[in-house]
């Protein structure tokens, strides 16, 4: 029978009450700083983040569709928004996915907060396990690697503004522990793990990372790298990284195609790509962006982007990781060069070089982009992905793991044979790090005014049993000359049972200039006017040339699409033809879907944790 190693042992009970401890402390310090910031009024009372207008209606809408079609029937359209817009195949949808789940049984702004709060968990317990098991470092700076990840700014701070689709980067340390291992893993612990990540990724996509899902890739492949410079095998990684990568392009494959198909009728490449031409400008703005709070010095550090054509706010430069990291990184990094003056040069194994050169380059990527001139400004806008973005600086969120397992890597080098001082110091920064977190003004985020109660009171309504989803009206905002007016509440129409006819969705533009009006006006959509209806065949958008119409047509004035649009503002399923390549994609992704939960559900039935390293005994 085989025996386990000492690193493969249960922890015991004075091991694990540390870990358990400063978790849930944390959790709770997590719960008091944010959660005011779910109410319905706000922190303040006026109001929540303004891009909840967008997805709180959204969720709202999933909501609806769920009541009349269940969770195994894709929403592919949507009739609640611009008189009827594509659902499934917009790249920021998040039917699939955990906090739409939540909002099936729970107000949708409370189950925002507590999406927030599980993955923070989530993200706090990865980066700790990566540390502990994949980096095998001591347990007292897996831990503040975790703390100062559970609260690094990015996720946190673009949640709370309503941007909930970059949520699901907090699981990247996750993803890469299920893939990088110290021990050998049986087979059975391998297809574990790669079902759990395959998951895990698609799931990322599903929830609408969307162009974020690049640097995801690129920050679990740097984690990975440091893991095998610390000598995790490197064979075993590439192997469940390319399997994982198979089976969650498998499982997202339907996602993908479909939102390809819709993004080649609405390219979003007419926006510049902004940087910083500076070296010195392109440091500070770096450093102060990841270890400053996002409204210190925000104009002038939004000032150094030039080429910009969309105005940001404090929370696309929320990425505040604070200076414990460096501050830590910096003193440990100084006791190792005093203690270690005699040291005898390293031979080092070609495959940690190599990852050391592999490490710097994804390190590079972020930096680069973000940097200006006219002749690489060109170049970038031809690459797929990027020559879609306006926010570049986004990428840097690659950075923020890697600093916070370099920060508990060094000391645990300084400090190694000085577990007291080593906890200590650990402590002291913890608690520097939530005394930062609490204390930070946060005065952008406390005026929010986004009202949600029309969004909860719909949600209220439609639990009632006899509640049936509907879209009466085509809507729209009027001012006092009877003029169309924007709001900052533009898609709340949905809960009174009217569709926007101008509503905002980034797809068509920030400014909604690839939107189409044609004939659509305020009243009722099934009314008929040139031989169309007032309704959009949102088919259109993403299946034109299978459906026989152009994107932005509406439904005919037929009995057959009569019919069809009926059933579509009930929250039916639309009649409508699939490409080839989406009908083969839908395959895919089903056959995906059943193999990672096959692997998943064999491991659990054989009784193989994916945290296990031990092959099983005969």
């Amino acid at each position: 029978m085989l025996t386990a190693s000492p690193n493969q042992k249960h922890l015991r009970f004075r091991d694990l009450l540390p870990i358990w401890l400063s978790f849930l402390a944390l959790t709770a310090i997590f719960h008091e700083i944010y959660s005011p910031f779910f109410d319905p009024g706000g922190a303040s009372g006026n109001g929540v983040g303004h891009d909840y207008s967008l997805a709180l209606p959204a969720l709202l809408d999933g909501r609806y569709w769920f009541i009349n079609n269940g969770i195994f029937s894709a929403p592919w359209f949507s009739p609640a928004f611009c008189a009827g817009q594509p659902f499934f195949a917009d790249p920021q949808s998040i039917f699939y996915s955990p906090i739409q789940f939540l909002s099936f049984f729970i107000e949708p702004l409370a189950a925002s907060y507590v999406s927030l709060l599980l993955t923070a968990c989530a993200g706090y317990w990865g980066m700790y396990l990566f540390c502990k098991r994949s980096m095998q470092l001591e347990t007292a700076p897996s831990i503040l690697a975790a703390s100062i990840w559970m609260f690094n700014g990015f996720s946190t701070h673009h949640h709370l503004v309503g941007h909930i689709g970059f949520l699901d980067f907090l699981l990247a340390p996750l993803v890469t522990w299920l893939l990088v291992s110290k021990e050998p893993l049986s087979w059975q612990a391998k297809a574990s793990r790669i079902g759990f990540s395959g998951l895990l990724v698609a799931g990322a996509l599903h929830a609408g990372l969307g162009s974020l899902m690049v640097p995801f890739g690129f920050c679990v492949w740097g984690l990975a790298c440091l893991a095998i410079i610390r000598g995790a095998p490197w064979r075993q990684f590439y192997i469940l990284a390319s399997t994982t990568a198979v089976l969650a392009l498998g499982i997202a494959t339907s996602k993908i195609v479909a939102a390809s198909a819709l993004m080649k009728n609405f390219p979003r490449a007419q926006y510049p790509l902004p940087g910083i031409s500076s070296f010195t400008d392109h440091l500070e703005f770096v450093t102060t962006l990841l270890f400053r709070p996002e409204e210190e010095n925000f104009v002038a550090k939004a000032s150094m982007l030039i080429n910009r054509a969309i105005g940001i706010g404090p929370h696309e430069l929320a990425f505040d990781l604070t200076l414990v990291p460096l501050i830590v990184t910096l003193g440990a990094c100084l006791i190792i060069l005093v203690t270690n003056r005699q040291a005898v040069p390293i031979k080092i194994a070609p495959e940690k070089v190599s990852h050391l050169v592999l490490f710097s380059i994804l390190t590079i990527i972020p930096l680069a982009l973000l940097y200006y001139s006219p002749e690489w400004n060109a170049t970038l806008k031809q690459l797929p992905v990027i020559k879609s973005t306006s926010a570049p600086w986004r990428w840097l969120v690659e950075l923020s793991p890697f600093i916070c397992v370099l920060c508990a890597n060094a000391l645990s080098r300084a400090l190694g044979h000085r577990p007291a001082f080593r906890i200590l110091i650990t402590v002291l920064a913890i608690t520097s790090l939530v005394t930062l977190k609490a204390t930070v003004p946060r005065e952008f985020y406390e005026t929010q005014s986004y009202n949600p109660t029309p969004i909860l009171e719909a949600f209220q309504k439609s639990q009632a049993p006899e509640f049936t989803p509907r879209i009466s009206a085509i809507g729209a905002y009027l001012d006092d000359a009877g003029n169309i007016a924007y709001t900052s509440h533009q898609n709340d129409l949905i809960a009174i049972g009217a569709s926007q006819a101008f509503c905002y969705n980034p797809l068509f533009g920030y400014n909604i200039e690839n939107f189409e009006i044609r004939t659509l006006r305020p009243g009722n959509p099934l009314s008929a006017r040139d031989g169309v209806l007032n309704l959009k065949n949102p088919a259109c958008y993403v299946f034109p040339k299978e459906n026989d119409c152009q994107p932005g047509d509406h439904f005919k004035d037929t009995i057959e699409e009569r019919k069809a649009a009926e059933r579509f503002i009930n929250y039916r399923q639309l009649s409508f033809k699939f490409s080839k390549t989406q009908e083969l994609a839908n395959l895919v992704s089903t056959i995906s879907l059943i193999i990672a939960l096959s692997l998943i559900a064999a491991a659990v039935v054989i009784k193989i944790p994916v945290w296990s390293n031990r092959k099983p005994s005969n």
